[in-house]
């Protein structure tokens, strides 16, 4: 897990000046708090995936997870991962099952985590987009010509919740109109025509 919004200063302000004052008592039940979570009922890291012949009553932790991300915020993270996929699928830069796996289990283990009050979150949305971070964004490598296309593709989403009809089949400076405005679009063409020596 990364921590955002790190200042090595007030870092170490806090340890050196002691500004979290925690009792023997309140650390000793914070320790044992954290790794009853990390030890997860005897499980640790291992994630149960139903197995054909298994029985019905016996939920998996994978399906459990992939249940709660499905309907968590009425549905609206799930079409957020679908419309993902399929927008990074024409640029090979879409995912598979692990990784939607993965992405349900960080969401499940966090809320758990949340509601424990081992760690905080704002809100289910800052878990989701932690989860994307980590999972999605490093899809993206490579040369611009590569990218540019996909990342407006997925700020048009973002932006706007999707691409509708043909959008999907617009050229990359038209795509940069649409998202930024015809000026940003001009200054870019100017500013790419100015490096290549053609004032």
């Amino acid at each position: 897990m990364e921590f955002h919004d790190v200042d090595p200063e007030e870092y170490y302000k806090t340890v050196i000046q002691d500004k979290i004052k925690l009792s023997q008592t309140e650390l000793k039940q914070l320790r044992e708090d954290v790794l009853n979570d990390l030890r997860r009922g005897g499980k640790f890291l291992a994630v149960h995936k139903k197995r054909n012949g298994q029985k019905e009553q016996e939920k998996s932790d994978i399906e459990e997870a992939l249940k709660g991300l499905k309907t968590a915020k009425n549905g609206e993270y799930w079409r957020i991962l679908q419309g993902l996929n399929k927008t990074l699928k024409p640029y090979d830069m879409h995912f598979g099952y692990r990784v939607v796996d993965e992405i349900a289990l960080f969401f499940k283990n966090a809320k758990d985590s949340k509601e424990k009050e081992i760690i905080t979150f704002e809100s289910e949305d800052e878990i989701f987009d932690l989860a994307l971070l980590m999972k999605i964004l490093p899809k993206f490598h490579g040369n611009r010509k590569k990218l540019e296309k996909p990342l407006l593709i997925v700020l048009k989403l973002a932006k706007d919740g999707g691409l509708k009809g043909s959008e999907y089949q617009l050229k990359t400076e038209d795509l940069f109109k649409m998202l930024f405005g015809e000026d940003k679009a001009t200054k870019k063409l100017e500013a790419v025509v100015g490096r290549m020596g053609g004032h």
